[in-house]
């Protein structure tokens, strides 16, 4: 299988309320189940992206 790239954000209304995390570790649970290998980009100074994506072992 091969996934396209795509950009997902929270609004800024919504973040730090736990939506993202929810939401990445239910797509990370997805493509892990069905994918070899899962890569993630993160812009290096973006600090709540970097803390999301670790929390979420990635």
């Amino acid at each position: 299988m091969t996934l396209i790239e795509c950009s997902v954000c929270v609004l800024p209304q919504y973040q730090g309320k736990g939506y993202g995390h929810d939401m990445l570790a239910r797509v990370g649970k997805l493509l892990a189940e069905r994918c070899k290998q899962v890569r993630l980009g993160v812009v290096t100074h973006h600090r709540r992206a970097l803390n999301l994506y670790q929390s979420n072992r990635f």
